[in-house]
């Protein structure tokens, strides 16, 4: 009799660790997988990065360009530490569309082409809040 419950007893452990390590693999590839939101938000790159988009923004409207390149390369070193975070909940092609959008700032900020760099801005911006969705 003994013997037959502690039969039962193994069935039943065996039956719970069948579904439930399968299910707690699941829940950490999907909390995995949306961190994106998270990273950008609660990150130290994250919110320098927002912030130097904001006074990139401003620098390059008051045609403060030796500011906006200082910041530039600011924003360019907070991407640079952030990206690899993002990689797995992120697209490749949002990663590197703000890698190139960075690229094309920096260009447009040294020829002091203010129309070019607020547009490159607001492209850095729109890929930004699709980065981590």
């Amino acid at each position: 009799m003994e013997d037959k419950i502690m039969t039962s007893k193994k069935g039943i452990v065996k039956k719970i660790l069948a579904y439930s390590i399968p299910v707690l693999t699941l829940i950490i590839f999907v909390l995995i997988l949306t961190s994106g939101t998270y990273l950008k938000a609660h990150l130290q790159a994250g919110k320098q990065l927002e912030a130097a988009m904001l006074q990139l923004e401003e620098l390059t409207f008051n045609g403060s360009w030796s500011e906006a390149e200082a910041k530039v390369s600011e924003l360019d070193q907070a991407w640079r530490n952030l990206s690899p975070k993002l990689q797995i909940s992120s697209e490749e092609d949002d990663i590197r569309e703000f890698s190139n959008s960075i690229e094309r700032l920096k260009g447009y900020i040294k020829g002091e082409d203010s129309g070019s760099a607020l547009a490159e801005i607001g492209s850095l911006r729109f890929t930004w809040s699709r980065l981590g969705r």
